[in-house]
């Protein structure tokens, strides 16, 4: 994805961005743990996740935080170095739970 395309994508959010730097889980589409991420940007719809390495991501993939009380399927829309963008297949109520 071009720098264009993505600032395209991030101009058109259709929702209020909370900004976080709580950690997700990644797992594939069979329930496989991939990888940690944190949370750069989260809606209800989408969210900007940061690797912590580069990784190969199928396009479907889960995202579980215990933090944000998010379990939601989503599929990856684009990636730029360590940064991806996901959107959720559902809207995800972002309850905070404390620790």
């Amino acid at each position: 994805m071009s720098s264009n395309e993505r600032d395209n994508a991030v101009d058109s959010r259709r929702a209020p961005r909370i900004s976080t730097d709580n950690i997700v889980e990644i797992y594939g589409e069979a329930g496989e743990f991939i990888t940690s991420a944190t949370i750069q940007e989260i809606s209800a719809q989408d969210a900007q996740l940061g690797l912590n390495s580069w990784i190969s991501l199928p396009k479907r993939i889960q995202v579980r935080s215990k933090i944000r009380n998010v379990n939601a399927k989503a599929t990856l829309k684009w990636a730029a170095g360590l940064d991806i963008g996901v959107e959720f297949d559902e809207v995800v109520p972002l309850d905070h739970r404390p620790d």
